[in-house]
């Protein structure tokens, strides 16, 4: 159970951290700064929902990783041992979080939160997200070379997020009125996959170079041996679902968006929203299934 365990929190930590970060994220930059959607903060149950969510894994995170470094789940609850745990760098980052996400979730119960409070939610969630960095192979360097895996891997996790939300909420908005061929819900979603669609390619890029980067200190590159070890193996299903998540991300982009637009030009969009509400749900799992991946990457070691 230590050995599984952990990777299921692992997952559940970066998959409730990454839609609050991504949701959050897309509502600032999803619409033009003039638009009427631009000052509303959609879905609000969800994200303090989620915010909540990732405060209790942050809980059973710690649990687990005492548990972990004491060998038994009876030594974890003990103080001195909650004490020495805190005190690593996992430890540290687990407060950051914890303290993010509360502040976070308490901007979010309050009144209707203004667009500069969504801008702190926004920032809490990255701070939160990023903090994940502290808790994998990012520590295994030191000096110059150790901050540079650390904000490889921190922009990993952030561009990851960042899509990974945006995708949830283009399917939210999908999802938010019963009627796919209402004129102004049409228009909105439009609007939504326009703008996703220009950050998409900033979103990819950090992906790609972070990815490299991390790759590199993590394997020893060009040293390709960890191919034949059980991490290798991993990377290149992960690197391999990512394509696919890339090849879904040009079909909606290039073919299934201007699909919609032709449609509500003709006034029947029915067809052409189910096609792409189908698209972005696979994408969506795909997308998951790469974070479970993940979560199990950071617990091997490259040549293992």
């Amino acid at each position: 159970m230590l050995d599984t365990a952990p990777i299921v929190v692992r997952f559940l930590h970066y998959g409730g951290l990454s839609l609050l970060f991504g949701i959050t994220a897309f509502q600032l930059y999803g619409y033009p700064a003039k638009a009427d959607e631009a000052k509303k903060l959609r879905w609000r149950p969800l994200l303090i929902t989620l915010t909540a969510f990732s405060l209790i894994i942050s809980a059973i995170g710690l649990i687990f990783l005492s548990a972990q470094m004491s060998g038994s789940f009876a030594a974890a609850v003990r103080p001195r041992v909650f004490s020495h745990v805190l005190a690593t760098d996992a430890g540290v980052a687990l407060i950051v979080r914890t303290l993010a996400l509360a502040l976070c979730v308490t901007l979010l119960v309050g009144r209707n939160p203004s667009r500069p409070v969504v801008h702190a939610i926004v920032c809490l969630a990255m701070v939160s997200l990023g903090s994940l960095a502290w808790g994998g192979h990012a520590l295994q360097h030191e000096g110059w070379a150790g901050i540079l895996h650390l904000v490889a891997d921190v922009l990993h996790l952030l561009s990851a997020g960042a899509w990974l939300g945006a995708i949830a909420a283009l399917l939210l908005l999908i999802g938010d009125h019963g009627h796919p061929a209402d004129s102004d819900h049409i228009s909105r979603l439009s609007l939504a996959l326009r703008s996703f669609s220009i950050a998409g390619s900033a979103i990819v890029a950090t992906l790609i170079v972070s990815g490299i980067v991390n790759a590199a200190f993590i394997v020893g590159w060009p040293d390709f041996d960890f191919l034949y070890s059980r991490y290798g193996q991993l990377l290149g299903v992960k690197l391999a679902l990512f394509l696919v998540m890339i090849a879904f991300a040009a079909l909606n982009r290039y073919h299934l968006t201007p699909q919609l637009g032709r449609s509500a030009a003709r006034g029947d969009c029915r067809a052409a929203i189910r096609t792409l509400h189908r698209s972005i749900a696979a994408e969506l799992f795909v997308a998951l299934t790469i974070l479970g991946l993940v979560a199990w990457l950071g617990f091997l070691a490259p040549y293992d």
